[in-house]
């Protein structure tokens, strides 16, 4: 039977929704979604992903990814093995998607 269900974010990894990971919204080797909130002077430590590409919406706020500086509306693409950090400048919401869906693809530091 076919039916509406409803979820909320705190139920999830980090905000990770879509993956080949549990819990899981759906379940998929292809993609991964995840919605993310910083405050304004939290970041993330230089990393980089060995085989997935990143794409990142800014979807509210600013922030600095590297050396570039982004806000509400720019989508930011990052390739494999492009190290690079992330700090929100202001209160800022993400929507992080990678292809392929590889959990453990993440490495901190430079390549």
């Amino acid at each position: 039977m076919r039916s509406i269900r409803t979820s909320h974010l705190n139920e999830f990894h980090k905000g990770w929704l879509i993956g080949d990971f549990h819990p899981t919204l759906l379940a998929s080797s292809e993609v991964e979604v995840g919605v993310k909130f910083f405050q304004a002077g939290e970041s993330e430590e230089t990393h980089y992903q060995r085989i997935a590409t990143e794409f990142t919406v800014v979807v509210s706020g600013k922030g600095r990814f590297g050396d570039l500086l982004v806000s509400s509306g720019q989508i930011v693409a990052i390739d494999p093995g492009v190290a690079c950090d992330f700090e929100a400048l202001e209160d800022t919401a993400l929507v992080v998607i990678k292809s392929p869906s590889l959990p453990d693809d993440k490495v901190v530091g430079v390549p």
